[in-house]
Protein backbone atom coordinates (compact mmCIF):
# COMPACT_ATOMS: atom_id res chain seq x y z
CA UNK A 1 0.00 0.00 0.00
CA UNK A 2 3.07 2.40 0.97
CA UNK A 3 4.22 2.02 -2.58
CA UNK A 4 0.73 2.38 -4.32
CA UNK A 5 0.46 5.38 -2.55
CA UNK A 6 4.42 6.96 -3.02
CA UNK A 7 3.99 6.54 -6.97
CA UNK A 8 0.48 8.25 -6.99
CA UNK A 9 2.01 11.13 -5.02
CA UNK A 10 5.20 11.14 -7.53
CA UNK A 11 3.05 10.54 -10.45
CA UNK A 12 1.12 13.72 -8.86
CA UNK A 13 3.96 15.73 -8.37
CA UNK A 14 5.45 15.00 -12.00
CA UNK A 15 1.94 16.47 -13.62
CA UNK A 16 2.65 19.90 -11.65
CA UNK A 17 5.83 19.95 -13.08
CA UNK A 18 5.01 18.69 -16.88
CA UNK A 19 1.83 20.89 -16.79
CA UNK A 20 4.65 24.01 -16.80
CA UNK A 21 6.37 22.57 -19.70
CA UNK A 22 9.22 21.03 -16.93
CA UNK A 23 9.72 17.54 -17.03
CA UNK A 24 13.39 17.17 -16.75
CA UNK A 25 13.03 19.13 -12.97
CA UNK A 26 9.89 16.94 -11.97
CA UNK A 27 12.17 14.15 -12.67
CA UNK A 28 15.31 15.70 -11.34
CA UNK A 29 13.38 16.90 -8.14
CA UNK A 30 11.47 13.93 -7.21
CA UNK A 31 14.62 11.62 -7.27
CA UNK A 32 16.35 14.20 -5.14
CA UNK A 33 13.17 14.46 -2.75
CA UNK A 34 12.78 10.71 -2.25
CA UNK A 35 15.23 10.20 0.57
CA UNK A 36 13.52 12.81 2.60
CA UNK A 37 10.10 11.90 1.24
CA UNK A 38 10.82 8.05 2.95
CA UNK A 39 11.83 9.66 6.33
CA UNK A 40 9.86 9.56 9.02
CA UNK A 41 10.95 12.79 10.77
CA UNK A 42 8.58 15.48 10.34
CA UNK A 43 9.56 18.37 7.35
CA UNK A 44 10.56 22.09 7.84
CA UNK A 45 11.61 24.34 4.61
CA UNK A 46 14.04 26.97 5.21
CA UNK A 47 13.64 29.22 2.61
CA UNK A 48 15.59 32.85 1.93
CA UNK A 49 14.17 35.07 -0.74
CA UNK A 50 18.85 35.28 -1.42
CA UNK A 51 21.63 33.04 -2.28
CA UNK A 52 22.35 32.33 1.59
CA UNK A 53 20.40 31.86 4.63
CA UNK A 54 21.46 34.64 7.34
CA UNK A 55 22.65 33.91 11.13
CA UNK A 56 19.05 34.47 12.78
CA UNK A 57 17.38 31.89 10.47
CA UNK A 58 20.10 29.54 10.94
CA UNK A 59 20.10 29.91 14.96
CA UNK A 60 16.65 29.81 14.83
CA UNK A 61 16.88 26.15 12.45
CA UNK A 62 19.29 24.82 14.88
CA UNK A 63 17.36 25.47 17.94
CA UNK A 64 14.36 24.07 16.51
CA UNK A 65 16.25 20.79 15.26
CA UNK A 66 17.23 20.41 18.94
CA UNK A 67 13.89 20.55 19.99
CA UNK A 68 12.56 18.08 17.84
CA UNK A 69 13.55 15.70 15.04
CA UNK A 70 13.26 17.21 11.46
CA UNK A 71 14.38 16.97 8.49
CA UNK A 72 15.19 20.39 6.49
CA UNK A 73 14.33 21.39 3.04
CA UNK A 74 16.48 24.05 2.39
CA UNK A 75 15.34 25.98 -0.50
CA UNK A 76 17.59 29.81 -1.81
CA UNK A 77 16.02 31.88 -4.80
CA UNK A 78 18.23 33.49 -7.56
CA UNK A 79 16.61 34.97 -10.49
CA UNK A 80 19.52 35.05 -12.51
CA UNK A 81 19.34 31.10 -12.32
CA UNK A 82 17.40 28.88 -14.81
CA UNK A 83 18.25 25.46 -13.11
CA UNK A 84 19.35 24.12 -9.78
CA UNK A 85 23.00 25.30 -8.59
CA UNK A 86 25.20 22.27 -8.15
CA UNK A 87 26.32 21.22 -4.86
CA UNK A 88 29.82 22.14 -5.70
CA UNK A 89 28.19 26.40 -5.71
CA UNK A 90 26.70 25.59 -1.95
CA UNK A 91 27.58 28.44 0.77
CA UNK A 92 28.97 27.71 4.19
CA UNK A 93 25.55 28.89 5.28
CA UNK A 94 24.51 25.64 3.91
CA UNK A 95 26.89 23.25 4.71
CA UNK A 96 26.74 24.55 8.31
CA UNK A 97 23.11 23.50 7.78
CA UNK A 98 24.02 20.16 6.24
CA UNK A 99 26.15 19.38 9.43
CA UNK A 100 24.10 20.47 11.81
CA UNK A 101 21.25 17.85 10.29
CA UNK A 102 23.78 14.77 9.97
CA UNK A 103 24.51 15.94 13.98
CA UNK A 104 21.38 14.83 14.53
CA UNK A 105 20.33 11.95 12.05
CA UNK A 106 18.09 14.14 9.69
CA UNK A 107 18.08 14.91 6.05
CA UNK A 108 18.83 18.03 4.93
CA UNK A 109 17.85 18.65 1.02
CA UNK A 110 19.27 22.13 -0.48
CA UNK A 111 17.84 23.25 -3.94
CA UNK A 112 18.30 26.18 -5.94
CA UNK A 113 15.21 27.50 -7.95
CA UNK A 114 14.89 30.82 -10.46
CA UNK A 115 11.26 32.85 -9.64
CA UNK A 116 8.84 33.63 -6.94
CA UNK A 117 9.99 32.27 -3.21
CA UNK A 118 5.93 32.08 -3.23
CA UNK A 119 5.82 29.41 -6.03
CA UNK A 120 8.86 27.52 -5.39
CA UNK A 121 7.51 26.85 -1.40
CA UNK A 122 4.37 25.48 -3.02
CA UNK A 123 5.95 23.19 -4.90
CA UNK A 124 8.06 21.46 -2.25
CA UNK A 125 4.62 21.42 -0.20
CA UNK A 126 3.06 19.46 -3.20
CA UNK A 127 5.97 17.15 -3.76
CA UNK A 128 6.70 16.49 -0.08
CA UNK A 129 3.01 16.92 0.81
CA UNK A 130 4.11 16.21 5.13
CA UNK A 131 6.08 19.89 5.55
CA UNK A 132 4.54 20.89 9.22
CA UNK A 133 5.61 24.65 8.34
CA UNK A 134 8.35 26.79 6.88
CA UNK A 135 10.45 29.49 7.96
CA UNK A 136 11.15 31.82 5.48
CA UNK A 137 13.93 34.94 5.50
CA UNK A 138 12.60 37.36 3.33
CA UNK A 139 11.21 41.29 3.27
CA UNK A 140 7.32 40.86 4.55
CA UNK A 141 6.24 43.11 1.86
CA UNK A 142 7.52 40.25 -1.07
CA UNK A 143 5.32 37.74 1.22
CA UNK A 144 2.25 39.73 2.18
CA UNK A 145 0.06 37.87 -1.27
CA UNK A 146 1.33 34.60 -0.44
CA UNK A 147 -0.95 32.02 0.13
CA UNK A 148 0.58 28.83 1.64
CA UNK A 149 -0.82 25.51 2.58
CA UNK A 150 1.19 25.62 6.00
CA UNK A 151 1.81 28.33 8.92
CA UNK A 152 4.61 29.97 8.11
CA UNK A 153 7.79 31.92 10.42
CA UNK A 154 9.09 34.60 8.74
CA UNK A 155 11.78 35.94 9.52
CA UNK A 156 13.18 39.53 8.14
CA UNK A 157 15.90 39.34 5.07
Amino acid sequence: MKRIRQAIENLASAVAYAEEGRREDALALIDALRPIRASSHAKVILASSGPTFSDSSLTYMQGLMERMPCDILALTTEAKLKKAAPKSEESEHVRALRRMAQERGAICLHRTFSGELCQAVQNYCQLVRDVRFAVIQAREDRMAACVLPIPVFLVKA
